[in-house]
């Protein structure tokens, strides 16, 4: 993934095989990374007294070295996990027995922490979608009762909305009348639309329609987001709405056996 850190896609410099290495075994040993500063387990158990800048409410060492950044002065943090709480310090010389981790604050060199800063937006960017995608499927389409029991295979699409040309039109009007004629076969079409006209001619054709879906600075809907979105929305029909039979029939011929499972879904 540390690949990906390049000039042209606006994320830092291109970082080379020594520093993705170096970057990978700091991540491996546990050190922090903020801003131009990594911040290294110095010790466990060990309070070191006196020295106070400042305090915060947590536990989270990313937002304590935050906050050191942020302190004049500030060469290093102390942690206590079971407190939630975490302590800014000036110096850490004499250490007393105690529930608190120490990290000492180091600056690192300027493309390190290009890199890590281009990988840590990255993360976030990917937090940022996971998060949109999981708010869109708590809306997932209810298909009628046990109309997902028989079906083994799942086919979605989008259309072009809103244009005029009547090739085009005829063309996606074609794809579902295709969907409803693989029906009895086992597949299920799905149509992720936000045009009225076209969701209601895919329920004419039993065509399951999708009006909220993720889509990229373009409108266009993300395939990324439809795939899991089928997927998802399939799981959780077929277990709410079949009974899943399963028998393992096993055979022998001399020294070998095998075994095959059968799988039927009863429609409740």
């Amino acid at each position: 993934a540390f690949a990906a850190f390049a000039d042209n896609h606006g994320m830092g410099p291109v970082v080379g095989k020594d520093h993705m290495d170096l970057m990978q075994q700091m991540l491996d040993t546990g050190v922090a990374v903020v801003g131009k500063y990594e911040y290294k387990l110095k010790s466990r158990d060990q309070d070191y007294m006196g020295y106070d800048l400042g305090e915060v409410n947590s536990q989270d060492v990313e937002l304590c070295a935050e906050k050191c950044n942020e302190t004049p002065g500030c060469m290093g943090i102390s942690i206590a996990p079971k407190i939630g709480h975490c302590w800014l310090k000036s110096k850490m010389d004499y250490a007393t027995p105690n529930e608190r981790d120490a990290y000492i604050k180091t600056e690192i060199s300027a493309e390190l922490a290009g890199a890590f800063a281009a990988k840590n937006a990255l993360e976030k960017k990917k937090d940022a979608k996971a998060a949109a995608e999981r708010a869109a499927f708590k809306e997932l389409p209810q298909p009628p009762r046990g109309m997902l029991c028989d079906h083994i295979l799942n086919i979605f699409t989008t259309f072009i909305e809103g244009t005029t040309d009547s090739r085009k039109i005829a063309a996606q009007a074609n794809v579902l009348k295709s969907f409803e004629r693989l029906r009895p076969y086992g597949v299920q079409g799905w149509l992720f639309t936000e045009s009225d006209a076209w969701a209601q001619k895919a329920a004419g054709h039993h065509v399951i329609v999708v009006r909220q879906f993720a889509k990229n600075p373009y409108g266009t809907p993300m395939l990324s987001f439809m795939y899991k979105y089928v997927r998802l929305a399939s799981c959780r029909i077929s277990l709410e709405l079949c009974v899943c039979v399963c028998v393992r029939v096993r055979w022998c011929v001399r020294e070998h056996a095998s075994d095959i499972v059968v799988c039927v879904y009863i429609p409740l």
